[in-house]
C-alpha cells in the first residue's frame, strides 16, 4: 500500500511539472501576444507617419496627365536638302514610367547624316514636394550633371503667370526691353504667343492630344524642326486639348506657315506626325507605345 501510495505521488509530481511548462512555451499564447504587439504598433505608427512617395520622398505636387497611351519611343527625323543633296538627322528618345505615370527615365542620342550617334544621356528623374529632381548621366565621356525644377502649389513650374483655369497666360524673356510674353487660348488649346523675337497662331484638328507625352506642346512651343523637347510635360499649366492643324509664325524677317498631318495606329493612337512648310526642310515623328 506504501509503495502504491509513492508511485502515486510521484506521477502527481511529474503531470503538475508537464502542464507548468507546456503554460510557459504555449506557442498560442506567444503568437497572440505578437499580434497584439504588432497591431499596437501599426496603428502608433499610423498616426505619426507623415504622407510620402513611392520612393520615400515627401508627396510631390507635380500631377501628370493620366492616360494609357503612354509613349515608350519617340524618333524626330529631320530631313533637309543642302545643294540638292538630303541630310538626315535623327532624335532618339526612350521613356520608363513609374507606377503613378511619371516618367522615371529618360534616354537620349541623336545621329547626324549616317554617322555614329552622339553622346548618349540617360536622365533619371525624382519628385518630392515642391521639386522634380533630373540628373544627367553622360555615358560617352561618364560624367554627371543634375538639375531641378520649383513647382507652385498647383503643381506648375514657379515665376510664370497662370489663369484661374490653371493655363499658362504670361512669362518673362531675359535680355530684352520688353521681355513680357502673353499665351491666349480658346476652348481649351493654345491659339498665339506673342513674344519678343516672334509670334504666332494656330489652328487646330479634332485629334486628342492625349498621350503621355504632350505632344502640341512640342510642335508649337519647341523647336519642333530641330527635335528640341523637353520632359517631364505637363509642368507648365494645362495642356491643349487637341493636336494643331497650322501654325502661323510671324517673324521680323519673314513670314512661315507649318502644317501638321497625322497617321494612327490599329488602336487609334498618333504614330506619325509629319511637319511641312520649313522651306527645305521636313520633319516627321515616329510614336511607339508600351502596349
Amino acid at each position: 500500500m506504501k509503495v502504491l501510495k509513492y508511485f502515486l505521488c510521484m506521477w502527481l509530481v511529474v503531470m503538475a511539472q508537464t502542464f507548468i511548462s507546456c503554460s510557459e512555451d504555449d506557442p498560442i499564447n506567444e503568437e497572440q501576444g505578437a499580434g497584439q504587439g504588432e497591431s499596437e504598433e501599426d496603428e502608433e505608427n499610423g498616426n505619426d507617419e507623415e504622407e510620402v512617395d513611392d520612393e520615400g520622398a515627401e508627396e510631390s505636387l507635380y500631377k501628370p496627365y493620366i492616360t494609357d497611351k503612354r509613349v515608350s519611343k519617340l524618333v524626330v527625323e529631320r530631313i533637309r536638302k543642302i545643294y540638292g543633296i538630303k541630310d538626315f538627322s535623327y532624335y532618339h528618345y526612350q521613356f520608363s514610367y513609374d507606377k503613378k505615370g511619371r516618367i522615371s527615365e529618360e534616354l537620349y542620342f541623336s545621329q547626324f547624316d549616317g554617322k555614329e550617334p552622339s553622346d548618349t544621356i540617360v536622365t533619371k528623374f525624382t519628385y518630392s514636394g515642391n521639386t522634380i529632381y533630373m540628373q544627367y548621366n553622360h555615358l560617352t565621356n561618364n560624367s554627371i550633371s543634375d538639375n531641378d525644377i520649383t513647382l507652385n502649389s498647383l503643381g506648375y513650374v514657379s515665376g510664370l503667370e497662370y489663369d484661374k483655369d490653371g493655363y499658362l497666360v504670361g512669362y518673362f524673356m531675359s535680355g530684352y526691353n520688353d521681355g513680357n510674353c502673353q499665351v491666349r487660348w480658346e476652348k481649351g488649346n493654345l491659339i498665339s504667343e506673342s513674344k519678343p523675337v516672334d509670334s504666332y497662331s494656330c489652328t487646330y484638328t479634332d485629334y486628342l492630344n492625349d498621350t503621355s507625352l504632350d505632344l502640341t506642346s512640342f510642335l508649337i512651343r519647341s523647336a519642333e524642326m530641330r527635335g528640341n523637347i523637353s520632359v517631364p510635360c505637363d509642368t507648365k499649366g494645362k495642356r491643349s486639348v487637341n493636336l494643331p492643324k497650322v501654325r502661323k509664325i510671324t517673324h521680323s524677317a519673314n513670314n512661315i506657315q507649318r502644317n501638321y498631318t497625322y497617321e494612327f495606329d490599329s488602336q487609334g493612337r498618333v504614330s506619325e506626325i509629319s511637319i511641312t512648310g520649313g522651306g527645305n526642310e521636313r520633319v516627321i515623328y515616329y510614336l511607339t507605345y508600351e502596349n
